[in-house]
């Protein structure tokens, strides 16, 4: 080779060096950035973390619901466990929790045990987030088997966003002492009102968080110690006797289908309405508000608490009816957070100020025969049970749990009417309460029960099965 040509060669040679430096520089450069991306996602995905829950619903002999809420998008599973050291733990379907459903999930769990202890733990991201002792509860028996247990019944929680620092209260874990086998949460679950989606949203985070004030018990043995059932009232679906003339509807029933784990219903949006049943005994769990007509409307056939919408056969009413004359339960337990049946109280967004449709329930309840109706019912803020002398049907109303009263006013938040077996309240100060049902066998009875933040029996009367 000439060293004219050796000369215009080199240059040749030089540049594709340098260009396989420039080259290798920039795969390095990416695979490094790629890296950081990877690790700075991963760190990303470790921040975030269960908020709230896991909360345990809809359960039944061989399902159940969970809550829970992440701090942000995540991938979440439910790890579930008959051992309370969660050892050979068996793992949910995954869900994406998103912002749109402000990072909740209700997630299924199937092929459960009847009868059964479960102990949960959350994956956010595949990363464990409790550690022992585990959320717990137990599966229901199998459909109309015959069982001894008990319930606990809570309701009229304080609007917990006006609750002052460092209360404790001692009505939750005196509750929790009675080895319920579910809780049923009545409505006013809070008192705020909300009325904006996030408002409404914000309730429930407060409800959930073992850190509010008075309410670590709550949190800590209640709802990550039992399955759940709940319906709301007024003050925790939006204003004060809302009905469903009430705009916020919609947003309403979001939040309380991403917050609350709730049975499968029939219920068309915005009710919430639900049924379950618990050995020889079923259960209407109804909504009295979303479907009802304004308290303030005329009695009369067009005036409903149950069918204020006009579905006929598709109504709250036509359901409640329908599932009375199905049921072949020993005992058929309806609860009402606003419906207390006693017409003595006089309240008129109470069943006293709809006693056209009540008289018609009652004798359709009558005519058809059908025995052994309960009603459980609150929003009086205080207690009372009554045999079945003024309504017709026996009756347990369970006043407010957490309420702060100042010194000299009373607890509560209507006339007392005549209840023939007792009532409890306060009229100085609060009357902090918790309802028990205890059903027993041989003979078939229910126990009706209201105790105080001690655990004090206040109020007894035992219902005897016709």
């Amino acid at each position: 080779m000439s060293k004219r040509m050796a000369s215009t060669a080199l240059p040749l040679v030089s540049n594709s060096a340098r260009a396989f430096v420039v080259s290798a520089r920039a795969a390095t450069r990416i695979a490094l950035l790629t890296l950081a991306l990877i690790a700075a996602s991963a760190s990303a995905q470790a921040q975030v973390t269960l908020t709230h829950g896991p909360i345990t619903g809809a359960v039944d002999a061989n399902d159940a619901t969970v809550f829970t809420r992440t701090s942000d998008v995540a991938t979440v599973a439910i790890q579930y466990s008959t051992d309370s050291g969660m050892a050979n733990p068996t793992s949910s379907s995954s869900f994406t929790t998103n912002a749109n459903d402000d990072f909740t999930s209700n997630i299924q769990l199937t092929g459960l045990t009847p009868e059964t202890a479960y102990y949960l733990n959350v994956l956010v991201n595949g990363v464990p987030q409790l550690t022992a002792p585990f959320p717990t509860f137990t599966t229901f028996p199998v459909a109309g088997s015959v069982r001894q247990f008990k319930f606990i019944y809570l309701t009229d929680f304080a609007a917990q966003s006006s609750q002052p620092p460092g209360l404790t209260f001692g009505t939750f874990s005196a509750a929790a002492a009675e080895n319920p086998k579910f809780v049923y949460i009545g409505g006013d679950f809070d008192h705020s009102g909300p009325i904006t989606i996030q408002g409404k949203r914000t309730m429930f985070k407060l409800l959930y968080d073992p850190t509010q004030s008075g309410l670590a018990d709550f949190v800590n043995k209640i709802l990550r110690g039992m399955a759940i059932v709940h319906c709301w009232d007024d003050h925790d679906s939006g204003p004060d006797n809302d009905s469903k003339t009430y705009s916020g509807w919609d947003w309403s029933y979001q939040v309380f289908r991403e917050y609350v784990p709730m049975y499968a219903t029939p219920a068309p949006q915005p009710a919430v309405y639900q049924s379950f049943s618990y050995g020889q005994v079923d259960f209407w769990a109804t909504d009295m508000r979303s479907q009802r007509d304004d308290e303030y409307d005329v009695d009369g056939p067009h005036k409903s608490m149950l069918n204020a919408t006009r579905l006929g056969p598709q109504s709250e009413l036509a359901w409640l009816e329908n599932g009375l004359l199905k049921s072949s339960a020993t005992w058929k337990i309806i609860i009402s957070s606003d419906g207390v049946a006693n017409p003595t109280v006089r309240y008129p967004d109470l069943w006293a100020g709809y006693q056209t449709e009540f008289v018609a329930l009652r004798n359709f309840i009558n005519s058809n025969q059908i025995k052994n109706v309960v009603f459980l019912t609150n929003d009086l803020h205080f207690g009372g049970i009554d045999d079945g002398a003024e309504s017709g049907f026996p009756e347990m109303t369970v006043g407010a749990v957490n309420l702060l009263i100042a010194p000299g006013s009373t607890c509560r938040a209507s006339n007392v009417g005549k209840w023939d077996v007792g009532t409890y309240y306060n009229d100085t100060g609060p009357c902090y309460q918790y309802g028990v049902i205890t059903v027993s066998t041989n003979p078939d009875q229910l126990l009706l029960q209201i105790k105080d933040d001690q655990g004090n029996v206040r109020i007894s009367y035992t219902v005897n099965a016709n």
